[in-house]
């Protein structure tokens, strides 16, 4: 099983800036911002983190980068099949509950192997 980040939903509802806000359970308040950029002509997303960290006085700030590759569904069958596996299914992911639309923005490929 494959889970990836899904081109057709990304491309139907492109990533945005955010800012979220949450209390911790410990009592410290967490500030995120979500800085996405997006290379369409290679489907990889860089999505930039800042994070900031308060409690009363006490205040921390860093942030980190991820670089997401988005793959479309047929790119998922031809990897899967280039490598001897059976395409099983590919659903929208977590739910696993039916097919990849559009407006799906994570993907699974489930597939088995010659052996399986």
């Amino acid at each position: 099983m494959v889970d990836a980040w899904h081109l057709a939903g990304l491309t139907a509802n492109p990533p945005e800036d955010r800012v979220q806000t949450f209390e911790l359970s410990d009592g410290r308040v967490m500030k995120r911002k979500v800085s996405p950029r997006v290379d369409w002509v290679e489907a990889v997303t860089d999505v930039r983190y800042e994070i900031e960290l308060r409690q009363g006085d006490w205040f921390e700030e860093f942030s980190e980068s991820h670089a997401m590759k988005a793959f479309s569904k047929t790119e998922l069958i031809l990897l899967a099949e280039r490598v001897g596996l059976t395409v099983l299914f590919t659903p929208r992911s977590p739910a696993l509950d039916c097919d990849a639309t559009v407006e799906d923005w994570h993907i699974a490929l489930i597939a088995r192997g010659a052996g399986s």
